[in-house]
């Protein structure tokens, strides 16, 4: 999904539940990666926002475990 995103020009922000996840998705070409863990979603959407929900497309995948929603 981030490589799709990034061939198609869009910014990506991305989480996954360990660093060594986080570290992945960097070097595969997401923009801003975060642990879900240990860093609130709120925080990074609010240092690495807005987003323009309609002057844009805002894609939304996930696959967790648990709970982690804002």
């Amino acid at each position: 999904m981030i490589q799709l995103a990034k061939a198609d020009g869009l910014k990506v922000i991305a989480s996954a539940g360990s660093d060594e996840k986080v570290a992945f998705m960097k070097e595969i070409g997401a923009d801003v990666a975060f642990n879900y863990k240990t860093t609130p979603i709120k925080k990074v959407l609010a240092e690495e926002g807005p987003i323009d929900m309609y002057g844009s497309l805002l894609v939304y995948f996930t696959c967790p475990s648990g709970s982690w929603m804002i």
